[in-house]
């Protein structure tokens, strides 16, 4: 999630620099949700402790509504296919989403 908020960040500066003003935190979707809540708890806690220090920059990030991370749906999530073992009617609707 890091190197994504990091390709955010780096894209929402361009805009930026062309004159397109982002006024709302862009929107990131993932589908861990232990991590998610992470993101969004915007301290550190005692469970945290061994994150490395790089990954807490998405607390800061999360604080200044630059980055929200939202939860996907699974049944939707076409990365599923590829990431993860599913069944065959899964696969499929999977695949159509993907193939178009």
């Amino acid at each position: 999630m890091t190197d994504t908020g990091k390709a955010t960040i780096y894209i929402r500066s361009i805009l930026n620099e062309i004159g397109i003003l982002q006024k709302q935190p862009t929107e990131i979707q993932a589908d861990n949700t232990g991590a998610i809540a992470l993101a969004n708890a915007q301290q550190p806690t005692r469970h945290t402790r061994h994150i490395d220090i790089k990954q807490m920059v998405i607390l800061q990030w999360t604080a200044e509504d630059i980055i929200k991370y939202d939860p996907s749906r699974t049944d939707i999530n076409p990365a599923d296919s590829i990431t993860k073992p599913l069944g065959s009617t899964k696969f499929y609707k999977q695949n159509d989403i993907l193939m178009g």
